[in-house]
């Protein structure tokens, strides 16, 4: 069956599985067995990720829905943290520089663009009493970055002196993040809370580590936890805030930002249903678009509030050709094989439900 709308109108449909749709929990392991990509395709075991250039060189991987509710976990060894040893990096063509205890991060890039580090690094501190002597500790410094912004804003600094080894030896840590807060768990075999924070980032899209300029570490036995199931969720929190992204997105130079309509649908209704008359707003983010619902459910309607999610474009492997996350009338997230293309000649955004049998073209409100 097809129908056709009017591209300037507000009206746009979304998809909704007749059958009941259920999203499992997963946890994803990398180790000896299992190898270490996308940190890194090497089949060596422990992983070794290095930096010998004059910038940080990040590593993550992603969950498989952006959440807010995620637990990492990994061993660690901070190869190059000999106190009396210093390690080189390059700064130009044949120039080199060198630095003592360089340092890594626990790195977490929400959806938003929004960047929380944990960086460690040790330090040499001068012992009580003889003033020549000295003790090594571990300064832990908890960052957020906002969205679309350069400079840090620190939320805590802690120095640790007992709980991880602040020398080359292995560390067990577990970085668990929710709605609230982030609390982050250590030790050399029994892992303690060393701290617990307000968590301010978005759903968290990328996870992994930074390291320094200089810095070498080992990993094994890495997990990433997802949540059991996924519920609708705002990545917005005030109307203000989605008045400010519907007045970015109208000035945006990308195509692809700002509101959507429905063009045309070609639907299996054995297999999936008009769920409402949608208005969407399309967020440009660091790997891809968010799609966020702005009005017009029916079905389930007392679910839906401005600002929730409806839908994740995520770059793949073929130019111009988004992978896709859709979230039917219940907030539950479809997945299988669900891509979307941009044909900048007919300005239509064709997103493909194969899976299914369906397709959905979107059209833009012109700005």
């Amino acid at each position: 069956m097809r129908s056709h709308g009017i591209g300037r109108t507000f009206m746009t449909c979304i998809l909704l599985l007749a059958a009941v749709i259920t999203s499992e929990g997963e946890t994803r392991h990398w180790n000896r067995h299992r190898g270490y990509s996308p940190f890194s395709e090497s089949q060596n075991s422990p992983l070794i990720l290095d930096n010998t250039s004059s910038t940080p060189v990040i590593f993550t991987a992603s969950p498989t829905y952006p959440s807010r509710n995620i637990a990492f976990t990994f061993r660690v060894s901070d190869l190059h943290s000999h106190p009396l040893k210093r390690y080189s990096y390059r700064i130009g063509e044949g120039k080199e520089k060198s630095v003592q205890s360089p340092g890594w991060s626990i790195i977490a890039i929400g959806e938003r663009g929004d960047t929380l580090r944990f960086r460690f690094k040790p330090e040499e501190s001068m012992a009580a009493g003889d003033g020549i002597s000295s003790s090594r500790t571990l300064r832990l410094t908890t960052e957020y970055i906002p969205p679309k912004s350069s400079s840090n804003r620190p939320i805590a600094r802690t120095i640790l002196t007992n709980k991880l080894d602040a020398y080359t030896g292995w560390n067990s840590l577990r970085l668990d993040l929710d709605n609230n807060n982030s609390t982050l768990s250590g030790g050399v075999h029994t892992r303690h809370v060393i701290l617990t924070e307000e968590n301010p980032l978005s759903q968290v899209a990328h996870i992994g580590f930074e390291v320094a300029s200089g810095g070498r570490i080992a990993l094994d036995h890495l997990s990433l936890e997802s949540p059991d199931k996924q519920s609708l969720t705002s990545i917005v929190d005030t109307p203000g805030e989605l008045a400010r992204l519907c007045r970015q997105t109208a000035e945006s130079q990308d195509e692809m930002e700002g509101e959507w309509v429905v063009y045309d649908r070609s639907l299996d209704e054995s297999h999936l249903r008009s769920g409402g008359e949608y208005r969407l707003l399309a967020v440009a983010t660091p790997g891809g678009y968010q799609l966020l619902y702005l009005d017009g459910a029916r079905v389930c309607a007392d679910k839906w509030k401005a600002g929730d999610r409806k839908a994740e474009l995520r770059k793949g492997d073929i130019p111009g050709v988004w992978n896709v996350i859709w979230y039917d009338a219940e907030g539950l997230p479809l997945s299988r094989d669900i891509r979307a293309q941009y044909d900048s000649s007919t300005s239509l955004l064709t997103i493909t439900f194969p899976y299914f049998s369906s397709q959905l073209r979107l059209y833009p409100v012109r700005k």
